[in-house]
């Protein structure tokens, strides 16, 4: 069983395993990052979400739950940081490495698709 991440016509197939921690680093991350109040409450709303609708095989619609330009703008940056630091070995098990170069791939992937889905509208934009 697998869940799909998806904007539009571009859906990228994940794992449940990989959902989940997809969706507990960005959390971490998120929480580190959000420097404004409204930034917070993006991340308690997901958090919520978390808790609450997110499941094992579910459909992560990223329009839906990223519906602004300013979420979409956060999660962006968050995205990319994940890879980021993934690479840097600063979240995740460092003990094994074979799972770091895919869950880099999904997280940037996962980042340019909501680039591209912000770039729609404000040509050029990039975190």
């Amino acid at each position: 069983m697998s869940s799909s991440i998806y904007y539009e016509n571009e859906t990228l197939w994940v794992s449940n395993t990989r959902f989940r921690t997809l969706i507990e680093f960005a959390l971490e991350v998120g929480q580190k990052s959000a420097a404004s109040p409204e930034e917070k409450a993006l991340v308690q709303k997901l958090r919520e979400e978390n808790d609450a609708i997110l499941f094992n095989g579910c459909d992560f619609d990223l329009n839906e739950r990223f519906a602004t330009v300013a979420s979409r703008k956060f999660w962006a940056k968050v995205f990319f940081e994940i890879g980021r630091q993934i690479f840097l070995r600063q979240i995740g098990n460092q003990e094994i490495d074979t799972w770091q170069t895919s869950a880099i791939c999904d997280a940037h992937s996962i980042g340019r698709i909501l680039v591209r889905a912000l770039q729609k509208g404000e040509m050029g934009w990039y975190p």
